[in-house]
């Protein structure tokens, strides 16, 4: 098997490909009762329901390159394999062929190519562009009503999203979707298809082989192919039946079979959106076609897209064009506070990479080369400026941890943040993407000539640091978030770099131990699920698990999928008190995971100096909340004794302790604070068990008279309003009927109405202004609460009602960081770990009551709320005798 690594999304970068006729057909059909005619008797509701469409899902995904691919006139080469193919169709109607011819006039005239190619269906077109568009590394979502599509389902970068009721639902399928639903990867879809018989194809299938069968049969030979090699190894009937159908299986899946190249093809580049004429387009769809509301959804979908007449972005935008000269020469420019464009190229793990070379940038200068040629006082007249770059973290963390680099800058300004600060769904990353987001300049675009050339280096990097910089500083004074750049994020950057840099010690016997108690129990458990079962058995195979639980030994069945009973953890907790089995099942599955996932995660990431310097994201997650990898220190489990174990592997060094504090409800806090609940606030501002006092509230009984499961439900509710639960959501955790969730919900919101007027009022605001904003300012564009998917549309609405309490919880946090990372200075402890609302200090032995006190009080006044923050704290050797401490 190939090593090649999978192509990743570039740039915001995506291709949205529309399957033209399949949904006009579909358009059509959903909405002829009553047919939809203009006023001189011209049929319109396929192009109502196509333009619908299409101004929906680019309203939702926002692309960059926009087709819809269309069936060309004449015969195809399927038609020279089979005369009969698609011969079971009916005539188009008449009302519906004049609006095909229409919708090449429609299309022109908003400006999306119509691409077609003679001998080829449209699948065929869209399979050839969205394999370009994955080796380009340019996602894809493709929009059709034909099952056929999904053969080229490939995570991260191609989703079908395939029409369901009408024209407006539309289901996303990925690699797991498809599998789920139909028992096979998308690869083998046309296998299935060609075994199970498709009459819109005049396919015949295999007379009794239908899906699950046909499913079966490929998930054990994994192709026709492999099944027409092993026919000795079916039952007599399935045998004679796929001997007969031989010739026509092989010829369907010839059929079934998507081609992927297709040469007469416009580029990608070609279908990039440019300008397009509102007035022409309106002339025809409401002048003629009288569709005054698709054409205005398509005007609400194309904002921010050129119109006619527009003058395009320059080829050329401004950059800093540099001198080059020595090392001497930049130190002698760098007064204190000066301000630095810093670029570099790297070599190696990409994680953990070296810098190759290096380009700092000031005052109209610059010297590129390698760190090692640099002199020494370079770096120390680099301690008194500031950095400026995409991924300065990065570069500083190679410099200090690979190279030895004595570099300590005074702060650190990542253009990267300040791009997603401006949208945090911007994924935009590195010099080349920030560019063209911001400058509208392709630094990389090299034509086929150039191909062969070396890759742009650092040097040229460089140049485009400061306007990107502008650029960045000008949008975010626009929408008052530059303060919070200042305050908050860009002091951040130099935390976590300091952070990451000193990493936290492992103790490896420890954790060795921890390994091989895990895999003890393992063991056991596993010998005692294979006594239960009578013999041999994998549990983490859902077929071996359903037929020996449903089969053999007749346990009452679960939920089922397309390719059986289900067997995931839902499932398995209902039967837990069916059969000793069950029990034995998921105490594998959870000391199987601690193996695999933490125990050998965790020993893979220590460094030679016995320390884990784990990656911390401050540009990923929308909420504003820190992430991490290498390892995912946000992941190490802390529900069981077997996982909270792990925490005992962290440890400070000799002369040292641990300090870790946590903040207590934090979101519940903040959300009394947002919603201004006087209830709520009252409860939050005392000194009892905050579950227990709102299950007191919410149940109407005296505190001490709470039993444990209505403090269980309460602090779930409370829990869950944080992330906009719903009382479905609520159903399936409390494992009740909706109708009970709903009076539970309806309980609570009696108790504290604030709450509810809180959360309506926070998706108004958000739908009337398109996004969210915390009190710090923070944004978040959620552009699907207009969606006419009602699935959709409810998401987005739950993330407005927490968008708020998550986001100024991260600022809070954040803010915390920033002053705890300064106030530890004076005291040598130095911030090691982030955890969720947990940080974890490392302290001097002798001083570690005073670090403990500074840290709480820090923590506690980072941000003045209606009530008090609370924070729980812990000294010890390990971070789990400091968690136990607390």
């Amino acid at each position: 098997m190939s090593s090649v690594p999978a192509p990743q999304p570039t740039d915001r970068q995506l291709l949205l490909l529309l399957d033209g006729y399949s949904l006009l057909f579909r358009a059509f059909y959903a909405l002829r009762e009553p047919m939809m005619r203009t006023e001189s008797g011209v049929a319109t509701n396929a192009l109502f329901g196509f333009a619908s469409m299409l101004a929906n899902v680019v309203a939702q995904t926002r692309p960059t390159h926009l087709a819809v691919a269309l069936d060309a006139e004449g015969p195809t080469f399927r038609d020279a394999i089979l005369e009969s193919y698609k011969g079971t169709r009916a005539p188009t109607p008449d009302d519906l062929r004049q609006q095909l011819d229409a919708a090449r006039g429609l299309l022109e005239a908003i400006g999306v190519p119509a691409v077609e190619a003679s001998g080829f269906e449209a699948d065929d077109v869209i399979a050839t562009l969205a394999t370009r568009a994955r080796d380009a590394g340019i996602a894809t979502r493709i929009v059709t009503g034909d099952r056929d599509l999904l053969q080229l389902v490939e995570d991260p970068l191609i989703v079908v999203l395939l029409t369901r009721k009408g024209v407006s639902n539309l289901e996303a399928f990925d690699e797991a979707k498809v599998l789920e639903t139909y028992g096979v990867p998308p690869a083998r879809y046309g296998d299935l298809a060609s075994l199970r018989g498709d009459s819109s194809d005049n396919l015949p299938g295999v007379p009794g082989i239908g899906p699950k069968t046909a499913a079966a049969l490929l998930d054990r030979f994994e192709s026709i192919e492999g099944i027409l090699a092993h026919l000795d190894a079916l039952s007599a009937r399935q045998r004679e039946a796929l001997e007969q159908a031989r010739s026509q299986l092989l010829e369907a899946r010839l059929l079934t079979q998507l081609r992927r190249d297709v040469a007469e093809l416009p580029s990608l580049d070609a279908l990039r959106l440019g300008p397009w004429d509102p007035r022409r387009a309106e002339t025809l769809m409401v002048g003629t076609f009288e569709l005054r509301r698709p054409f205005q959804a398509l005007v609400r979908a194309f904002e921010g897209r050129p119109t006619a007449g527009d003058e395009p972005p320059p080829v050329e935008s401004p950059v800093a064009h540099l001198t080059d000269v020595s090392a001497a020469a930049v130190v002698e420019r760098l007064a204190p506070g000066a301000t630095v464009a810093v670029a570099a190229t790297f070599a190696g793990d990409p994680g953990r990479s070296r810098v190759v070379e290096l380009a700092l940038g000031v005052e109209g200068v610059v010297w590129a080369g390698s760190p090692e040629d640099a002199p020494t006082h370079l770096w120390e007249a680099l301690g008194s400026c500031v950095l400026v770059g995409a991924g300065p973290k990065e570069i500083v963390r190679s410099l200090v941890m690979e190279h030895a680099v004595p570099l300590e800058p005074r702060a650190l300004v990542d253009l990267e943040v300040l791009g997603w600060l401006v949208d945090s769904a911007d994924v935009a990353h590195g010099l080349d993407q920030l560019a063209r987001r911001w400058l509208g300049r392709h630094l990389d675009d090299r034509g086929p000539l150039e191909a062969e050339a070396a890759p742009l280096g650092a040097r040229q990097w460089v140049e485009v640091v400061h306007p990107i910089r502008e650029a960045l500083e000008r949008r975010l004074t626009e929408d008052d978030l530059w303060r919070l750049a200042t305050d908050v994020e860009i002091p951040l950057t130099r935390v976590l770099t300091d952070m990451e840099i000193h990493g936290v010690a492992i103790d490896r016997d420890v954790l060795a131990a921890i390994g091989t108690e895990l895999a003890t129990e393992r063991d056991r458990a596993l010998a005692e699920v294979r006594h239960y079962a009578g013999g041999e058995l994998n549990p983490n195979s859902p077929r071996q698990l359903a037929v020996v639980l449903f089969e053999r030994l007749g346990l009452p069945a679960g939920r089922k999928t397309k390719t059986g009973y289900s067997t995931d953890a839902r499932v398995l907790e209902s039967l837990r008190d069916a059969h000793p089995i069950v029990a034995a099942i998921l105490r594998f599955r959870e000391l199987d995971k601690l193996l695999s996932t933490f125990y050998e995660g965790l020993r893979s990431e220590i460094g030679a100096d016995g320390r884990i310097h784990a990656t911390f994201n401050q540009a990923v997650a929308r909420t504003g909340r820190i992430s991490s990898e290498r390892p995912n220190l946000q992941n190490i489990p802390v529900r069981t004794d077997e996982g909270k174990r792990f925490r005992d592997a962290f440890v400070a060094t000799e002369g040292h302790v641990l300090v870790a504090a946590d903040y207590s409800q934090i979101e519940l806090r903040v959300l009394a604070h947002l919603s201004g609940d006087e209830e709520l606030v009252r409860i939050l501002s005392g000194d009892g068990d905050v579950h227990t006092l709102v299950a007191a509230r919410v149940f109407g009984v005296p505190a001490e008279r709470v039993t444990p499961q209505q403090r269980s439900v309460a602090k779930m509710v409370t829990y869950g309003l944080s992330y906009g639960m719903e009382a479905y959501g609520l159903a399936q955790r409390l494992g009740v009927p909706p109708a009970e969730a709903e009076g539970i919900l309806a309980d609570f919101f009696a108790a504290f109405p604030g709450l509810r007027h809180y959360r309506d009022a926070s998706v108004d605001a958000a739908r009337a202004q398109g996004f969210t904003t915390t009190l710090l300012g923070r944004r978040r564009y959620l552009p699907d609460l207009d969606s006419p998917n009602r699935t959709v549309r409810q998401g987005a609405e739950r993330q407005a009602m927490n968008a708020g309490t998550q986001g100024l919880a991260a600022d809070i946090f954040k803010i915390a960081l920033v002053r705890l990372h300064a106030a530890l200075s004076p005291t040598d402890g130095a911030l090691v770990l982030q955890v969720h609302d947990e940080v974890v200090v490392e302290a001097v032995a002798e001083r570690a009551h005073d670090v403990r006190a500074l840290v709480e009080d820090v923590l506690e006044h980072a941000f003045a709320l209606r009530v008090p923050l609370r924070v729980q704290s812990g000294v010890g050797r390990s971070w789990g005798r400091a968690k136990a401490d607390a």
